[in-house]
């Protein structure tokens, strides 16, 4: 049975971007969103779904890097959310090695596709030490980090939240399809 491993940006320690009103939180948002894909995904019952902890619980990247690396062979991503000093900012891009453009793809197409957000970098895909990232210890492991739209963007996150569901259920839809090698 293929293992597939979504895990949530940031932690409880660490809560990464915040919108401008203050209202969201990137770990709150990636959590959510985690817990939801994690859900489709085990009601499939076709895969072994591992999660960087449980519904209200977002571990530390340390523990998610040694899930990953405990499950050798096991499609593993990292939900995020974006941030620019730039407010008209958008768009979906994933972040993996070279061997995952693909896979990175798929995922930042899944997205891209129910928000109408762009695709950022190549067609969704960055490569892992693009711009001012350099050896991610998530992407150093095999996995992939789904940035999902900017935080920073009023519209967009109006925009993404609108469509969250919807968002959970092609992202999932993605992650199947990969697993199964579609």
């Amino acid at each position: 049975m293929k293992t597939i491993i979504v895990c949530a940006g940031h932690s409880d320690q660490q809560s990464g971007a915040v919108s401008p009103d203050g209202k969201y939180k990137e770990e709150d948002l990636a959590q959510r969103l985690r817990n939801r894909v994690a859900t489709l995904l085990r009601a499939d019952g076709q895969f072994r779904v591992l999660t960087d902890g449980g519904d209200r619980e977002n571990k530390p990247l340390r523990d998610a890097v040694q899930l990953v690396k405990a499950n050798p062979g096991a499609l593993a991503i990292e939900i995020h959310f974006n941030a620019a000093s730039q407010p008209s900012v958008k768009g979906v891009e994933v972040l993996s090695k070279p061997q995952h453009k693909l896979l990175a793809q798929q995922l930042a197409f899944s997205i891209a596709e129910i928000t109408g957000s762009p695709l950022r970098g190549v067609l969704g895909w960055r490569a892992d030490n693009a711009g001012q990232h350099h050896r991610l210890a998530f992407c150093e492991v095999g996995g992939a980090i789904v940035e999902v739209e900017f935080l920073s963007n009023p519209d967009a996150l109006t925009q993404y939240l609108t469509l969250e569901s919807e968002v959970a259920i092609s992202l999932a839809n993605a992650l199947r399809d990969a697993a199964k090698g579609v």
